[in-house]
């Protein structure tokens, strides 16, 4: 039986399970370290606040859309992160809640912009990658921001399109990136063209029918 080399795969097998992060924030200062705009101009911004009471004990950034002693409120709230370079197949993590179970439906989006070394902020810089309402337990969301690799930008948080609810909570930001999953310097023997391997070593001795990723012939294949 013919013996195939298959170096890079198992190179690739290896770094897929790789990342870096590029930015993380966790809100445990005494400050926001991120740009705040309240562009509604209410006075009411996002901020630093920690409750004993909730299942996460720690320092998280919260905006209102109901201030006690106050009333109802109608927030434009963004809170902005630092610029930074994105790589490879970039993705947004973060937490999210309502602090009042029963006020807990606040409305918020995460924005994009690329035009991150403006002195000024505009709304229309920025593009929406995501929407919803909060709920009363801490939910984690991931959001695909591999269409920006190579690109310097900002990701921004907005409270909004929302009155008379209570707070929303955001903690644990991290953005990260993977390697792209190049494949080279992969040897076979000509005479065992006909089979394939997919990108775990898995071997098909004909051509595979699943879409993927996979080598034939010393050479990287994409099944559609």
């Amino acid at each position: 039986m013919k013996k195939f080399l298959l170096l890079a795969a198992a190179m690739l097998a290896m770094n897929a399970q790789a990342q870096t992060v590029v930015m993380s924030e966790d809100f445990d200062g005494e400050e926001i370290p991120w740009m705040i705009v309240d562009a509604d101009g209410d006075g009411y911004n996002w901020g630093i606040g920690q409750w004993d009471s909730d299942d996460n004990t720690t320092k998280c950034a919260f905006s209102n859309s109901y201030v006690n002693q106050v009333g109802a409120v109608t927030p434009d709230n963004w809170l902005i992160s630092p610029e930074f370079a994105l790589g490879a197949n970039g993705k947004l993590t973060f937490d999210v809640k309502g602090q009042d179970p029963s006020w807990a439906a606040e409305h918020y989006g995460v924005y994009v912009t690329e035009n991150a070394e403006a002195e000024e902020f505009s709304a229309d810089d920025y593009t929406s990658l995501f929407e919803a309402e909060s709920t009363a337990e801490w939910e984690n969301i991931e959001v695909d921001l591999s269409a920006y690799e190579g690109k310097n930008i900002r990701i921004a948080f907005r409270h909004w399109n929302i009155t008379d609810m209570f707070i929303i909570k955001m903690d644990n930001i991290v953005v990260t990136e993977y390697p792209n999953t190049a494949i080279s310097d992969v040897r076979v023997n000509e005479q065992d063209s006909n089979v394939w391997f997919d990108l775990q070593g898995r071997r098909y001795n004909e051509r595979p029918q699943t879409a993927g990723i996979y080598v034939n012939n010393g050479k990287k294949v994409v099944i559609k």
